[in-house]
């Protein structure tokens, strides 16, 4: 699925139950069916690189 309709899937009453993931190389959406994982993106804009860092392991960054 490259373009969905919406981008919202989930209520805002509700706990979320699914989340859009990106393929990094290709940049297509697919609709997995479970929560989202906790974690966030730091853009280091002096060497112009993203790190990721998840949420579950503590000090876990990593280039994507």
């Amino acid at each position: 699925m490259t373009h969905p309709a919406s981008l919202i899937i989930n209520s805002p009453y509700d706990a979320p139950h699914r989340h859009w993931l990106q393929d990094a190389r290709y940049g297509s959406l697919a609709l997995v069916e479970e929560r989202r994982s906790a974690g966030y993106e730091i853009l280091d804009v002096r060497y112009n690189i993203n790190w990721r860092c998840s949420g579950s392991e503590q000090g876990a960054c990593h280039r994507p």
